[in-house]
Parts: C-alpha cells; structure tokens; sequence
C-alpha cells in the first residue's frame, strides 16, 4: 500500500494508492524436488497433519523427482517424504525425511516426472 500527497492551493489531497503485483498469468504452485537412494522403489508424500497421501508411487527414471503440490504446503513444514524398498529378504523397511516445506513457483513453467 502507497501514500501519495498532493499539495493544491495551500490544501493537502491524500490519496491512498495499493499497489497489488499481476499475477493473473501465473500458476503459483509448490515443488517438492527429491533426490532419491538408488536403492529406492517407490515413494509416498504425506500431509503430516492429516495423514492424508498426496503422492504414492514408483521412484521415476529421472533423478531428482520433481512433483507439485498444493500451494499451502509452501507455508509451514507439513509434509513426510518416506522412501520405500520393496525388494530383498527381509525387504528394507522405508527411510523417512519429516517436516518438509515446498518451494514456491510458477507451476506452469516446470517440468515434472514423478
């Protein structure tokens, strides 16, 4: 928000000004980049309020994973990254990273591959 004065014949014209940025081209987003253990297979993201799964699914080819998630998990560390190994006897229980925050970012200019 802007003040701007305007003295006019010994009168003073206050005009409030707010001044908001265009983003009406943008997608605003949150990005979780992961870079995962090559012994991984698969992932899960969850909300760690709510227990609530954002992303269940197989580790990608590419590495790091890329994945958007809501806006809102850009505000607080509310999210757990495990990573689960299924193979092998007895099968590697899951490795888990907790209270991770998502960066922000224009969702339409990044290249996802989960």
């Amino acid at each position: 928000m802007g003040l701007c004065l305007v003295e006019l014949r010994g009168m003073v014209i206050v005009n409030i000004v707010e001044f908001k940025p265009d983003i009406t081209h943008q997608n605003l987003q949150g990005l979780i980049e992961l870079d995962f253990d090559p012994a991984a297979e698969r992932y899960l993201i969850l909300d760690r309020m709510t227990g609530i799964k954002i992303w269940n699914g197989p580790v990608p080819d590419t590495n790091p994973a890329k994945l958007i998630v809501p806006f809102k998990y850009t505000i607080g560390n509310n999210l757990i990254v495990m990573i689960i190994d299924d193979s092998g006897d007895p099968a590697y229980n899951a490795a888990v990273n907790d209270k991770v925050q998502a960066q922000i970012v224009n969702a339409r200019l990044v290249t996802t591959n989960p």
